[in-house]
């Protein structure tokens, strides 16, 4: 593995939450689901008692429900019943944990490319540099600047101050090529605009 490799797999290591638990959890779940199924399935082949419900009436039972859904049933179709939703609510929190572990999972950091080390910055601290480059570019108070940092944009809304007019292309362009120093991976693209109210001057 070359050290290059190295580093990009470390990066995207940190970049991303870990989803081991999530997949962990969601496979078990759908393992004794589908274990709890086929054991059923033989034991009913074979003509042997079930250990918790047959397939035939479980099939019974989702009849039952629709037939009987909101009408008054015994305690044997209440029991068969309320084992199928929590079968069924057992099946989707798996699907949900599985769903989980397959979304990627992206933690609030971004690169900064370096052909010799890992660098991360933390999306509040990346906002913070910015908002504060856009606050001495535009001349207003630290304050009146706000930055929102996505993925792939850094989006900077600026508070004017009373007299002193702002022209929002002079800002993101400068923004822009302050992000661009920064060599952001991946490439961010930044944004300004310049709110309609302002500030008073003090």
């Amino acid at each position: 593995m070359t050290p290059q490799r190295f580093r990009d797999l470390l990066a995207r290591r940190e970049l991303n939450r870990s989803r081991s638990v999530a997949a962990s959890l969601g496979l078990i779940v759908l393992a004794l689901v589908a274990a709890s199924i086929g054991t059923e399935c033989v034991l009913a082949l074979a003509g042997l008692p079930p250990l918790l419900l047959s397939p035939a009436d479980a099939v019974d039972g989702w009849i039952a429900a629709g037939v009987t859904s909101g009408l008054a049933v015994d305690g044997d179709d209440f029991a068969t019943l309320a084992l199928l939703v929590a079968a069924g609510a057992l099946a989707v929190l798996g699907l949900i944990a599985l769903i989980a572990a397959l979304v990627p999972a992206r933690r609030p950091r971004h690169r900064l490319r370096d052909a010799r080390t890992v660098l991360l910055v933390d999306d509040d601290v990346l906002a913070s540099a910015v908002s504060r480059h856009v606050a001495r570019t535009s001349g207003v108070a630290a304050e009146q600047v706000r930055t929102a940092v996505g993925r792939r944009v850094l989006a900077t809304r600026v508070r004017p101050t009373s007299g002193h007019p702002l022209v929002a292309a002079e800002l993101e362009a400068d923004s822009a090529d302050y992000v661009r120093g920064l060599d952001l991976a991946p490439a961010a693209r930044a944004r300004v605009a310049v709110a309609a109210s302002g500030v008073i001057a003090r």
